[in-house]
């Protein structure tokens, strides 16, 4: 029985592939070599997860996230399976669900950094703030180097008003980026958080040479002040 549904899997793989790709698509040799020996519970994992990879690059989300529990369900410590199921999950707007998942992919793979930066985000998502701010920063340990986590780190630091924390993180950012507009214009509104308005208007000189429309809004929150 099960064989046979490992079968039935793995066809419609292949046709869900050539769908996306085309019978030019270089993969398509490994699947097609699987199935003269597909015969324990990993293998079958392995297809349950190349089928929700195919699943999601269709948009069928729901039909993915069925994939990656089923490859979940035959292989309990699949933590790239737990972290796509949570990609999936995020596309349906489910984040709690996604929130579960990520947590799980770190727990047995807890050099997932991109899990982190994942997890992060849902809890923000979700207005978790706090729990948000530990997840990327555990993300940073694990890849001090990940310059996108510092620019989500210093939105969730300033929505708990730790405005010294997102000046630094953002000033993080710009070190990696520093012709992004919009972390700009969040670092200077971190700085009015502050109450230094001075700040912000050295914030806003570098702006207005990147982003004239954004640049007149930051003067108008520091004006405010």
């Amino acid at each position: 029985m099960l064989r046979n549904k490992v079968l039935l899997t793995l066809l419609i793989t292949i046709n869900i592939v050539l769908l996306v790709y085309g019978t030019s698509y270089s993969a398509l040799d490994p699947v097609k070599e699987s199935a003269g020996d597909i015969s324990d519970e990993t293998r079958y994992a392995d297809i349950q997860f190349d089928l929700g990879l195919s699943y999601a690059r269709l948009g069928r989300y729901k039909d993915a996230v069925k994939a990656y529990e089923d490859a979940i369900r035959l292989r309990p410590a699949f933590a790239e399976a737990y972290f796509n199921l949570g990609l999936n999950y995020g596309n349906l707007q489910m984040y709690s669900e996604a929130v579960k998942a990520y947590k799980e992919a770190v727990r047995l793979k807890p050099g997932l950094a991109e899990a982190y930066m994942n997890l992060g985000w849902s809890y923000g998502t979700l207005g978790m703030h706090k729990k948000a701010v530990i997840a990327y920063e555990k993300g940073l340990v694990v890849n001090p180097v990940n310059f996108d986590i510092y620019y989500d780190l210093a939105f969730n630091y300033a929505q708990l008003k730790r405005y010294e924390e997102a000046v630094d993180a953002y000033k993080e950012y710009l070190s990696f980026r520093p012709d992004y507009a919009e972390a700009y214009f969040n670092l200077g509104t971190a700085y009015i958080g502050m109450k230094d308005s001075e700040s912000a208007y050295e914030v806003y000189e570098k702006l207005r040479r990147l982003d004239s429309i954004m640049a007149s809004e930051l003067l108008e929150l520091i004006n405010k002040e």
